[in-house]
């Protein structure tokens, strides 16, 4: 069962190389649940979905937040 949004400031990502913590505003958080909406899943699955393509040496929370702009502009 996915955590309930908005009541949560970061998401603890246990399925990482190693544990991390995404701090993120809430208007993103409120994007990226709509975006997963959209293709039926939850927004963790979402988020470690993305997190899969993350180029090495680039944020987490910097990565999701470019795949966040790009699929919302786009439509997605």
């Amino acid at each position: 069962m996915p955590l309930p949004y908005p009541y949560i400031p970061a998401l603890m990502l246990v399925s990482a190389p190693h544990r991390t913590t995404i701090k993120l505003e809430g208007d993103f958080w409120q994007a990226i649940d709509q975006l997963a909406e959209k293709t039926g899943i939850a927004w963790s699955e979402w988020v470690a979905t993305e997190l899969t393509g993350k180029p090495v040496g680039i944020g987490a929370a910097s990565w999701l937040l470019v795949r966040c702009l790009i699929q919302s502009t786009q439509g997605a």
